[in-house]
């Protein structure tokens, strides 16, 4: 059970098939991609959470897409990569956050799937891709329940709700 009370490392299927040997019993890459190129999940995302609670990044005000909102870090999943290897590149991408080991997948949810990762590091050091995000901020579950929902990019906050097991 993680520090912010949700199980890690279940067991999943096929479609949710990610490469990290705690996390699945299947074990055929060939397989793997063949799944991964007929899920409907077409984005995947980071929920990276230290002791001070969980990362968000304020998308930039002038972006096309859900300007000025609140969301994880994450992406649009490109051909050949694995579910895993696209959040983790997308974390980079957007914060310089290189992270490899003790990833987890946390929910595949319509279109979407959640890896987390606990960081030790309190203060790792960020750095933003500007044109995508403005700020970044870190929010406990109180503050993700008190954060009205239309400050979260699409929606993010009932993603959350439901991975997390937070009543709203």
């Amino acid at each position: 059970m993680s520090k912010l009370g949700f199980t890690t490392g279940t067991e999943v299927t096929l479609a949710d098939y990610d490469k990290t040997p705690t996390a699945h019993s299947f074990h055929d890459p060939t397989l793997l991609e063949k799944a991964e190129r007929l899920s409907a999940v077409k984005y995947a995302n980071v929920l990276y959470y230290t002791d001070k609670g969980i990362l968000f990044l304020k998308r930039n005000n002038n972006d096309d897409f859900e300007p000025s909102k609140y969301g994880l870090p994450g992406g649009k999943i490109e051909v050949g990569e694995t579910y895993r290897d696209a959040a983790l590149r997308e974390l980079h991408e957007e914060t310089g956050i290189l992270v490899s080991d003790n990833v987890y997948k946390g929910a595949t949810i319509d279109c979407c799937c959640y890896y987390i990762y606990h960081s030790a590091d309190d203060n790792p050091e960020i750095i933003l891709d500007e044109s995508e995000h403005e700020n970044y901020i870190y929010m406990t579950i109180d503050d993700i329940r008190n954060c009205p929902s239309e400050d979260f990019v699409m929606d993010l906050k009932s993603r959350l709700c439901q991975m997390l097991n937070i009543e709203m």
